[in-house]
């Protein structure tokens, strides 16, 4: 495991501090701020997919909700302990706290409410404790300035408007004596003061004798007594005495308050810190989304060979927008990246931008990347980075260096990611070159994924023929010999030394005479090396229009899946909507049809000829409905899954709701999701949404959804029913059939004959017709036609 020495270190030559204070921004409370400047990437697999989920989650969230703002409050945390230890709190304190509360129950609710969309931050949001009935009391008893309420006890109010009388029936009094004569002559200052919390007036001292009372304190000249006359001493006794009676009930709400915090303190502290916590989620997803940040796909190591890293215009994430989008892929194989170039060529920048983004995703972070990049989770990341413009060369830089590069070769693992700057500087370039080569080889021996930056050409040629290292460099602009700052993999750095020597006007001779003591095969070297430069930059060019294209595609592909999903989603519901509406259809009119047929069966006693007209017509409408149920059937049944086998690779297969056709190249039973391609795009769809291609001769199941079918019985031939001497319970039963039939047949009206008997089954009928939504009005027939044995029902 990394220790926590080389941790900081590494931290600290990566600037990891600026990350911390950035994703501080973002938070809301001071604790928040605390973790977030104590942020510090972890090490274990389960512990960063952790943190990536809790961002994730926060990033849905803010998406959701738009915004997540708690409002800044003092941390009360020393309030809460001095509460628990048995202190009585201010107003103002015990304010804070509530204010606290306050945010306590904002947090929960807010994330409550999202439950479904974030679990994980619904289950921490869940534990906060609901101290709900405590934030009544103090809105209760205390205002918004820490001022105890009126109606905090029931006798405070009643003591504070007595204070105030009182006080201001001795204010009268004194003001009596400043406006007599004798206070004209006798005060130096017309005011009243307050002198050990008694009123005063302030007297001549020559005066003394003329106002008569008790002197309780005198100006630093003693020209001044502050006098408190004997006709005002019982008036300021009563409001003194008032006021400390305030004071007590004012006290006892404080101390009671106070015994409230302690009893919950613990309860609080775990609220505060789980809202902290929140705070800090949220504030980790805020800074990954104005980052332009993507979730890194986490590659778990292997025990045995370091895994893969593959950056897509990845970006340095101090230098937003300004920074030149590098990527790179370090494989299984090739786990050794030499990076070689010019100085301020961007081989730093570039080794740094890989360090501080797996620093950022293992605290989890989103990294300023596109989507399709790979971090996997190291076990230490260590750092030997210093500043190339500061190196002379001394033998105590190399000391340093060395020392560092061997604390790092004691802690590294084959799941560790080195980070080595300007390998083998600072000495004799032979043996600074010497020693790099060897440091590369027993990192490569152990399988530590590395990067090297250096100088030194025999390094990069050496890494050019060890089959698990490569060659990667930056260069300078061909034409105006300024950085590009682009990182080009396959390829060791060019020698810029004489064309910039040449811009910066050393003189020609002595560039001549350089180039002639230049080896002819290192000329024919840079050469071809210039040529093959210029390929990597077609060849990048290419890369990246077609990483661009990649995402433009994905984007298209989430776009038409969710169109899919939107569609069949509104087909189902529009079928079924249709379906309904023209089954209601469909029972009125076979209604109609039931009544006319029924009164073409049955000789109306008015005598009024049968419109067979209407019959006719309602038997159209029938047959429409029933036509235009089946076409429903129909279309529903082409969107669901044809075949009486389950779906393969390489089956033939429609996609519901859209007119496209297409083949199964992979399925995953797990998810019931099948990957389907159609022309040069493919798509993962749910299974219930893929239709095998049907071939001649097999058979169509049958639709799931129920026809709608009716069989009629004889029409009731009597508007009358007669239940005298039956038990009630088989009575009510006959009662209710008759009904069904007679509301079917479409009768108006009809009669139940129960006779008077003993009430019996007259009460029962009654009963039963009261609560039947059937029954339009109901009552006892006419004297001369059965009276009260006879029950008339009309029927709506």
């Amino acid at each position: 495991m990394v220790s926590t020495h080389n941790l900081e270190d590494t931290l600290q030559l990566l600037d990891f501090a600026m990350i911390r204070d950035a994703v501080a921004q973002y938070t809301s409370l001071e604790p928040s701020k605390v973790l977030a400047t104590s942020l510090t990437p972890k090490f274990t697999a389960d512990e960063v997919s952790a943190l990536q989920s809790e961002t994730r989650e926060g990033i849905t969230f803010l998406n959701e909700s738009g915004t997540f703002n708690l409002p800044s409050t003092t941390d009360a945390a020393d309030f809460i302990d001095r509460a628990e230890l048995g202190g009585v709190l201010t107003g103002l304190e015990l304010f804070t706290i509530s204010e606290s509360l306050r945010v306590l129950q904002q947090t929960r609710s807010s994330f409550v409410n999202e439950r479904k969309a974030t679990p994980l931050l619904y289950e921490i949001a869940s534990d906060i404790p609901e101290l709900d009935d405590l934030l009544q009391q103090f809105d209760s008893k205390i205002s918004t300035r820490g001022e105890i309420l009126d109606s905090a006890t029931p006798d405070l109010g009643s003591i504070r408007q007595q204070v105030r009388d009182s006080y201001q029936q001795a204010v009268e009094a004194l003001q009596k004596i400043i406006h007599s004569p004798i206070g004209e002559k006798t005060l130096q200052d017309q005011v009243i003061s307050i002198r050990s919390e008694r009123l005063v007036l302030q007297v001549k001292s020559e005066m003394r004798p003329d106002i008569p009372g008790i002197v309780h304190d005198a100006s630093n000249t003693g020209a001044t007594l502050f006098i408190e006359p004997f006709e005002s001493v019982d008036l300021c006794n009563t409001w003194r005495e008032l006021t400390l009676s305030e004071q007590r009930e004012t006290q006892k709400v404080l101390s009671n308050l106070s015994g409230l915090v302690g009893s919950f303190a613990e309860d609080i502290r775990i609220g505060l810190q789980l809202t902290a916590r929140l705070d800090f989620i949220i504030a980790r997803a805020q800074y990954s989304i104005n980052s332009g940040g993507i979730a890194a796909a986490i590659r778990d190591t292997d025990q045995s060979s370091p895994t893969e890293i593959s950056l897509l215009h990845a970006r340095h994430p101090l230098l937003a927008e300004s920074a030149i989008p590098i990527s790179l892929q370090i494989k299984p194989d090739q786990f050794i990246f030499v990076i070689t170039g010019p100085n301020t060529g961007g081989k730093t920048v570039s080794m740094k931008t890989v360090g501080l983004l797996a620093l950022l995703h293992q605290s989890g972070l989103y990294i300023p990347a596109v989507n399709g990049s790979i971090l996997p989770i190291f076990d230490g990341i260590y750092a030997d980075i210093g500043d190339q413009q500061s190196v002379v060369g001394s033998v105590s830089t190399f000391s340093s260096h060395m020392l560092n590069v061997i604390s790092i070769l004691e802690s590294a693992t084959p799941n560790s990611l080195v980070l080595l700057d300007e390998l083998g500087t600072s000495t004799d370039p032979e043996e600074g070159s010497a020693l790099a080569k060897a440091i590369l080889s027993h990192l490569a021996n152990r399988g530590v994924m590395t990067i090297a930056t250096t100088h030194h050409r025999s390094v990069a040629t050496f890494a050019d023929s060890i089959p698990s290292m490569i060659n990667a460099s930056v260069g300078l602009d061909g034409d105006t010999l300024r950085p590009t700052y682009k990182l080009t993999v396959g390829v060791p750095g060019q020698s810029y030394a004489i064309p910039v020597a040449t811009e910066l006007g050393l003189a020609p001779a002595i560039i001549d005479s350089a180039r002639d003591f230049l080896d002819p095969q290192m000329v024919q070297y840079e050469g071809k090396l210039s040529e093959v430069q210029n390929q990597q930059d077609q060849l990048r060019i290419l890369l990246e229009e077609a990483v661009r294209d990649k995402a433009k595609t994905e984007v298209a592909k989430q776009e038409i899946d969710t169109e899919l999903n939107d569609l069949q989603a509104r087909r189902d519901e529009i079928i079924q909507t249709m379906r309904r509406e023209l089954s209601n259809q469909y029972e009125k009119t076979h209604k109609r049809l039931r009544r006319a047929d029924a009164a073409a069966s049955w000789n109306s006693p008015s005598g009024e000829p049968v419109d067979y007209d209407a019959i006719k017509r309602a038997r159209k409408d029938l047959e429409s409905a029933r036509q235009e149920l089946k076409a429903l059937d129909a279309m529903a049944e082409s969107s669901r899954p044809k075949g009486n086998r389950p779906l393969r690779a390489g089956d033939s297969v429609s996609i519901r709701g859209l007119n496209l056709h297409g083949k199964i190249t992979s399925l995953n039973q797990a998810s019931q999701e099948a990957e389907v391609a159609v022309g040069e795009v493919k798509f993962n769809l749910a299974l219930e949404r893929l239709e095998l291609q049907e071939h001649p001769g097999q058979s169509v199941t049958e639709s799931p959804y129920p026809r709608v079918s009716y069989s009629l019985g004889p029409v009731l031939s009597t508007t009358e029913l007669h239940i005298r001497g039956k038990r009630a319970e088989e009575a009510m039963r006959q009662v209710e059939e008759f009904l069904n039939l007679a509301l079917r047949d479409g009768i108006s009206t009809v009669r139940i004959v129960h006779g008077k008997g003993s009430g019996i089954l007259s009460s029962s009928v009654g009963k039963l017709l009261a609560d039947n939504p059937m029954i339009k009005s109901y009552g006892f027939a006419e004297p001369n036609n059965g009276g009260t044995g006879v029950t008339v029902v009309e029927l709506n």
